[in-house]
């Protein structure tokens, strides 16, 4: 794939020409190439491999995620790249103006907007994106929902909206995620004194990282009154003993 244009491959995705798989989602059938995505998710290529219904049926189905972030996570194995704002053009043929509007609504609803930044819903998709990477294994994808997650993030913890977000992150990461759930919870840590005025955030990472919260906060607290210089003798202290 490397030596050929990503056009090539988002044609033919777009043409779904000699597609030989189909990707079921939410009543979308998504046309696509064995040989493109059964390459770079081992999940897909274990289901079209052996005994399974999927190899001998030509489909697989994923009914829990959403057609807007499978068909993301598809248009990055043939392209390397996806939009967290538009459509790919290929779903938007398929769905058309009504499902549209079913996804401004899945998007949009109980989100305040952080409009002043133009943050809108990009965290909420790569958090998703970064789920769906996971599931299906596909590095590349995790590796760059991930870091665009993180970039907005910076911004974007420290204002009202990003508690849906953060919450979409944890309902959807095991608690051992040292990818982006790790990093995530590490910002936050870093930012409490600014998450103090944001209730909503807070609750998010009491609900879903109690321990880790409360513990990292409190050392925080300790590290500003007694200094630096007590954790050296403290540490000092543990050596000579």
């Amino acid at each position: 794939m490397a030596n050929i244009p990503s056009t090539v491959y988002r044609d033919l995705l777009t043409s779904g020409k000699f597609s030989d798989l189909i990707i079921d989602c939410q009543g979308f059938a998504f046309n696509v190439h064995r040989t493109v995505v059964c390459s770079q998710s081992p999940m897909l290529d274990a289901a079209c491999s052996g005994q399974f219904e999927e190899a001998s049926s030509g489909r697989i189905k994923f009914p829990e995620l959403h057609p807007a972030i499978i068909a993301r996570a598809i248009l990055f194995m043939y392209t390397g790249d996806y939009d967290e704002v538009s459509l790919p053009e290929f779903y938007m043929k398929m769905s058309g103006s009504e499902d549209y509007d079913r996804y401004k609504d899945f998007i949009f609803d109980r989100i305040k907007m952080i409009d002043n930044l133009g943050l809108r819903h990009p965290p909420k998709i790569n958090a998703l994106l970064y789920a769906c990477a996971d599931m299906l294994g596909i590095p590349g994808l995790k590796t760059e929902a991930s870091a665009r997650f993180m970039k907005d993030a910076e911004t974007a913890c420290d204002y009202d909206g990003f508690d849906e977000p953060l919450r979409l992150l944890y309902e959807n990461t095991p608690l051992d995620d040292r990818g982006l759930r790790f990093q995530a919870t590490c910002l936050c840590v870093t930012s409490h004194d600014a998450l103090a005025i944001r209730p909503k955030t807070l609750q998010v990472l009491q609900q879903h990282e109690p321990n880790v919260w409360s513990v990292s906060v409190e050392m925080l607290k300790r590290w500003k009154v007694l200094g630096p210089s007590f954790w050296r003798k403290a540490n000092s202290d543990e050596e000579t003993e």
